[in-house]
């Protein structure tokens, strides 16, 4: 797994797409943070609920459409697969090294809370389960991206049904709600991503959200290990 980890974190580094990815969410994080500390705020936990929540939707697609489908079309995955590593190894180390990706995307917020810390009293513990939630909500899409990428051998097809996957599981309760089916709304709502994601920016821990977005990330590493496996023995 380390082998396939540092393959997809130089590959990262040595093309554009990482670096579109930082430069779109620290603008948007400076951005953000500027209006929090001008207004005298000290929540800086609340900037990853406001717009770099759809940033997410639309640009981890981007990390994650190359992975398996990348692969595929240039005819790596033969290589990979007959290689002395599983292939659960093999979606872990690209798992780690996008998730690593959207880390770093995100470190800046913990630069911005240790400024505010310097001029005010700040709340750690609610800004540390606003970051958990953050990066579960990240490592959920992740997951979601690789496992479309694993279904194709274009990268563009896997990035756009990745954005159609992430607004409709993260926005689904809403979409009900708007064609006005009270109970699907009710139903989806225990389902929808953004809705689970909310509640990180509350003080109460809530295990069942937790335990909800560990749930769904293991559920869709099975469907890519599944996926590329039968690829494997076709």
């Amino acid at each position: 797994m380390g082998a396939i980890y540092k393959r997809e974190m130089r590959a990262y580094f040595t093309s554009l797409i990482s670096y579109v990815f930082f430069a779109a969410f620290f603008a948007i994080e400076g951005l953000m943070f500027a209006a929090v500390y001008e207004a005298g705020s000290t929540t800086v936990y609340a900037i990853p609920f406001m717009y770099p929540l759809y940033l997410t939707v639309f640009l981890i697609p981007l990390l994650t459409m190359r992975t398996i489908s990348e692969d595929k079309r240039q005819k790596v995955d033969q290589v990979l697969l007959t290689a002395p590593i599983s292939v659960t190894s093999l979606i872990m180390g690209k798992f780690w090294a996008c998730l690593s990706i959207y880390a770093i995307a995100n470190a800046p917020l913990l630069i911005f809370q240790i400024i505010v810390s310097y001029h005010a009293s700040v709340n750690w513990l609610l800004f540390l389960y606003a970051i958990l939630g953050t990066m579960l909500l990240g490592a959920t899409l992740i997951a979601i991206g690789i496992f479309i990428s694993s279904l194709t051998e274009s990268t563009a097809l896997a990035a756009v049904l990745s954005i159609v996957a992430n607004i409709v599981i993260m926005f689904v309760s809403s979409i009900f709600e708007l064609i006005g089916i009270e109970a699907l709304t009710k139903a989806a709502s225990a389902f929808a991503l953004l809705d689970r994601y909310t509640s990180f920016s509350d003080s109460i821990l809530k295990l069942e959200d937790i335990v909800y977005y560990v749930t769904v990330i293991a559920v869709f590493i099975f469907l890519s290990v599944r996926s590329v496996e039968k690829r494997r023995w076709a």
